[in-house]
């Protein structure tokens, strides 16, 4: 476990580690610390996002680094559980990856822009712009971001009580959590699929989903497993 004066430390030598990458010659220095950012994104989201947010615009001389920023950004808001309903910033990473051979960033920003859709609500939106960025699925080789991808798709249709399809694309979502070795989100799939597979009657199959999300719970001190597993 982090002590705070561990977390002080790892949030002051990125600070340090900003402004020395800033610090260098013009955009260099800016797209150096972008890249940082994303290299981090998934172990400290938290100093990720402080960094973003903070970060001068007037360092973000190119469309190609405003759009950059602007999918990071959304990246880490999303990471750190802070829904966005407003989609003023994440469109721009949209209209410039629309016009780049930059697949894997185009992917990206249609699934955060139909996050956002989702949180507001604009639920046909978000499955539109969801749909976009499956048609770029076999552009990327980034399986974690498929399996989030299916997931929400997963979701969408449970919304729309169409359990067929919601069982078929967290079905995906959980066979690209295997293969990215993402052993927590794949129990929080099958957490999912449990309740879905009651809802067909095939009791048993969704029971011994739940119960497997219980024992891993237990069985790694996962309290907040436990609890959504009940």
């Amino acid at each position: 476990m982090k002590t705070a004066s561990g977390f002080i430390t790892h949030i002051t030598l990125l600070a340090v580690a900003a402004s020395a990458l800033l610090s260098c010659t013009g955009n260099r220095g800016t797209e150096a610390l972008l890249q940082r950012t994303e290299d981090i994104m998934n172990e400290r989201p938290d100093s990720t996002l402080m960094i973003l947010r903070n970060m001068d615009e007037g360092r973000l001389r190119t469309k190609g680094l405003k759009a950059r920023h602007a999918l990071l950004l959304s990246q880490a808001l999303d990471k750190n559980y802070i829904d966005l309903q407003s989609d003023s910033s994440i469109s721009k990473a949209v209209r410039y990856y629309e016009k780049t051979k930059d697949h894997e960033s185009l992917f990206k920003s249609y699934y955060y822009l139909g996050r956002i859709h989702f949180n507001a609500g604009n639920y046909n939106d978000a499955m539109q712009t969801y749909l976009k960025a499956e048609e770029l699925t076999d552009r990327t080789d980034d399986d974690f971001a498929k399996a989030l991808l299916y997931a929400q798709i997963g979701n969408l249709y449970r919304t729309y009580y169409n359990n067929t399809r919601s069982l078929e694309f967290f079905e995906r979502a959980y066979e690209h959590y295997e293969m990215a070795g993402m052993e927590s989100h794949k129990i929080y799939t099958k957490i999912s699929m449990g309740p879905i597979y009651n809802d067909i009657g095939e009791y048993e199959k969704g029971l011994s989903m739940i119960r497997e999300a219980l024992q891993w719970g237990h069985d790694n001190g996962r309290l907040d497993v436990c609890m959504l597993s009940e």
